[in-house]
């Protein structure tokens, strides 16, 4: 007796319209599908996506709303660092700070928040590496930069050793060297 790998009931299944063949969508339609799909999803139930971001986010900084409210409340509404409001940045909420030599990276343990910052400042003392020293050399500069309209030391050119206006005094010989002499 021979054994059957079913292919053939399979068959006379399908064609007896019992079953149907499985055809396998191409990956670009299937994607456009689960796109519609969330698209509908988000027009349908308005406000879920942000409500469930926003509660992500305070679980992540291990803070209730309660707190984050009297936080908030605390700050009058405002930046911690500029004193700009949430909607003035074109965000619906202020980012929450929190010290990242206690909890590195996007998580806190919520004992290390600092306050509510907006965007802006919040990438901007994480650029600087949340170091007061770093904060304060580039604040200094800025007000250097202020005063005399140009830093005080210039910018050494590496590949000649030589400073910025040397170069340009350099560019303006060479130049005056190749131009085509007048004829009288």
């Amino acid at each position: 007796m021979s054994k059957s790998c079913g292919c053939l009931r399979r068959e006379l299944a399908i064609a007896a319209g019992l079953r149907r063949r499985h055809t396998a969508k191409p990956k670009e339609e299937a994607k456009q599908l689960a796109v519609a799909r969330m698209r509908k999803f988000r027009e349908d139930h308005p406000g879920y996506i942000q409500a469930n971001d926003r509660m992500r986010t305070l679980q992540a900084h291990h803070i209730s709303q309660e707190d984050h409210d009297a936080l908030l409340e605390r700050q009058a509404g405002r930046c911690a660092i500029c004193g700009r409001t949430a909607e003035a940045t074109g965000r619906k909420y202020l980012d929450i700070d929190h010290d990242h030599s206690c909890c590195p990276g996007s998580y806190s343990c919520g004992q290390c928040i600092r306050g509510l910052i907006c965007r802006a400042c919040n990438h901007g003392i994480g650029l600087l590496q949340d170091s007061a020293k770093v904060l304060l050399s580039a604040a200094s500069y800025v007000e250097r930069c202020k005063k005399s309209g140009a830093p005080e030391t210039e910018r050494r050119i590496p590949e000649r050793g030589m400073l910025q206006s040397e170069l340009h005094g350099d560019m303006q010989s060479a130049a005056e060297m190749t131009a085509p002499a007048k004829i009288n």
